[in-house]
């Protein structure tokens, strides 16, 4: 299986031209390499390229683009050495926060500069987009850098300036290899493999000092198969139990609060409906429904239920992120009308009736619900009998429904998974797969899928829109995320609000609903993917093999009205024949939970 282009014979054509260097795309994803376009590189040094008659093409020098700093503009042709200067190369490298190929090559850029050129190489970040997928400002920067050593330079191009280099769906990282005294772009490469960036930025120093270029050094593979960051990023998938701390739910990890929180998970009580948590969550179907939308609450719903095996390890939760906590995602259902269709008040006389002594032993007192002068049998904002009661009282009911959230994470947080081969294979056990289902991972990562699925649930955490189909009766488009977060910050439930029991005393910026987001829905885990189907946010697409193709083609065309929004750019397409492999390897992501509910 092809998984790199032949870097190194298009540039070996090139050195027998003095007065040119081929210049390709690369790519470790497995696309086809691009076609070589030339640029006169013979060292000619011509600076007055930089001010006239610069555009964003081969054979030209670049213009002198401005990008956003920490503190404000900083031009490109400060970059720039002199003209007397020995051949240096300024490397710009397009990433993205979310993305988990970008990751390891800033963790690892001073492995990339080799100690035979690290003194003559440059390199920038030209940071596209933040951890969310919010488009790249200067507040951004810091949070990237701290993925390199430090003395690296991040900037925020949010518009990818250097688009015209690159295909029109590219792999991240994306480097840019400019000649450092005239800006003119020599080489374009998209995520390759890191033996091919050390070896470009010898190529083409070679080729400006008029040197023969040097041999390719062979390149070191993993159990036969892997590049050395697909080797690291295998043993980052490692899932490491229990999940990461948190500390704005002060029960997150009691035993009796997960006791009662499993109580609190399966009893109907909470709604005249008498819909509960355990009506969507099925523990039989990894805690979906297997249904393309939930018919189960009050009314049919719009979203495909998604597994909430491993949501305590989740930074948002729900399609559009609309909950920043667990205990957060777990409140919001009392009051909607599409799920419970209840009310804060009848949720607490509900705990108050039937489990008050279970409840008071973990959160103390509950307020004298039994006065139902003070606290009426149902109610929530915006209701005449709520917004009759007294603030104390509404903020007392409030607090009943919290903790109710709050027992409910801790339940979910307590949740705990069979090791799959794929973590004993991450763990050095090379026999953990077969020969096939190695040869899937290989073709997994050749598709690019690892740029937003890694880590140990395979996914970013952020969100991206895939032009699927909308889940929506009336075949409405979704809007996804955008909408996503103006529910969130309206939210008085908010991890940052007054029921958090721990609010950082730095509060993030809110989000920013940017254009991209605009459809955009979070990443699926694929743990368990081959087990928790249909797919999509509408649950449009029964299989693998549809859903993979829909990937592959960046969903729905332009004209369609059942989604909205720009397809993601950096959605790389890749060859059809990779599906079966890649479905080969989806299969072994078992996530049996340990002693589950029955």
């Amino acid at each position: 299986m092809k998984i790199r282009c032949d870097l190194f014979r298009v540039l070996a054509l090139a050195s027998l031209f003095p007065l040119f260097l081929a210049v390709a795309s690369c790519s470790n994803s497995g696309s086809a390499p691009q076609p070589s376009v030339s640029s006169d590189a013979g060292g000619e040094c011509n600076s007055a390229a930089l001010d006239a008659g610069a555009t964003l093409s081969f054979g030209s020098s670049l213009p002198n683009l401005e990008f956003t700093a920490e503190d404000g503009n900083i031009s490109l042709q400060s970059f720039a050495t002199s003209c007397s200067s020995n051949p240096s190369l300024l490397v710009l490298r397009t990433v993205a926060g979310w993305c988990g190929t970008c990751r390891w090559h800033s963790d690892n850029t001073s492995e990339l500069l080799a100690a035979d050129v690290a003194f003559r190489v440059q390199l920038v970040d030209l940071l596209l987009a933040n951890d969310n997928n919010q488009l790249a400002s200067s507040s951004d920067l810091p949070s990237y850098g701290a993925h390199g050593d430090g003395q690296i330079p991040v900037l925020a191009d949010p518009t990818f300036t250097l688009a015209p280099f690159f295909d029109p769906h590219p792999a991240l990282p994306l480097y840019l290899i400019v000649d450092a005294r005239n800006l003119r772009p020599m080489l374009a490469l998209s995520n390759p493999a890191p033996d091919d960036v050390t070896a470009a930025f010898r190529q083409v120093l070679a080729q400006l000092d008029g040197k023969t270029p040097p041999s390719a050094e062979p390149s070191v593979k993993y159990d036969d198969r892997f590049t050395r960051d697909q080797w690291d990023m295998i043993a980052a998938m490692r899932l490491n139990q229990p999940p990461p701390p948190d500390p704005t739910n002060h029960v997150a990890d009691d035993p009796n609060a997960a006791a009662l929180g499993l109580t609190f998970f399966e009893t109907p009580k909470f709604s005249p409906q008498q819909v509960s948590c355990r009506s969507c969550h099925n523990p039989a179907l990894l805690l979906t429904d297997g249904k393309e939308v939930p018919p189960e609450g009050a009314k049919f719903g719009t979203r495909n239920v998604p597994s909430i095996v491993l949501a305590g390890y989740r930074k948002w939760l729900s399609w559009a992120g609309v909950a920043d906590s667990l205990w957060m995602l777990s409140v919001l259902p009392v009051e909607l009308d599409f799920e419970y269709a209840s009310s804060r008040l009848f949720a607490a006389h509900a705990i108050f009736t039937s489990y008050r002594s279970e409840y008071e032993a973990i959160f103390g007192p509950m307020p004298p619900l039994d006065d139902t002068t003070r606290f009426p049998p149902a109610g929530m904002p915006g209701t005449p009998e709520w917004d009759s009661m007294a603030a104390a009282d509404q903020d007392a009911v409030t607090r009943v429904l919290v903790n109710m959230g709050k027992s409910v994470a801790a339940y979910l947080r307590s949740l705990r998974v069979m090791e799959s081969p794929l973590d004993s294979y991450a763990n050095g056990d090379l026999s953990a797969l077969t020969a096939r289902q190695k040869d899937g991972l290989l073709a997994y990562f050749s598709a690019g899928c690892a740029q937003c699925h890694y880590g140990p649930r395979l996914a970013d955490d952020s969100f991206h829109n895939l032009r699927f189909p909308t889940g929506r009766p009336d075949k409405t488009a979704d809007p996804g995320r955008s909408d996503g977060i103006a529910f969130l910050i309206a939210s008085e439930f908010r991890r940052t609000g007054k029921y958090s029991d721990s609010v950082p005393t730095t509060l993030p910026p809110n989000p920013v609903a940017t254009p991209n987001l605009v459809g955009a829905f979070e990443t699926s885990d694929l743990r368990g993917v081959a087990f928790t189907l249909p797919y999509g946010h509408g649950g449009t697409y029964g299989g693998l093999t549809s859903v993979i193709d829909a990937h592959r083609t960046a969903g729905l065309p332009a004209d369609s009205t059942l989604t909205v929004g720009d397809a993601e750019r950096f959605l790389p397409p890749f060859d059809a024949a990779l599906e079966p492999a890649i479905i080969d390897f989806l299969n072994v992501l078992r996530l049996d939970m340990v002693n589950p509910p029955q």
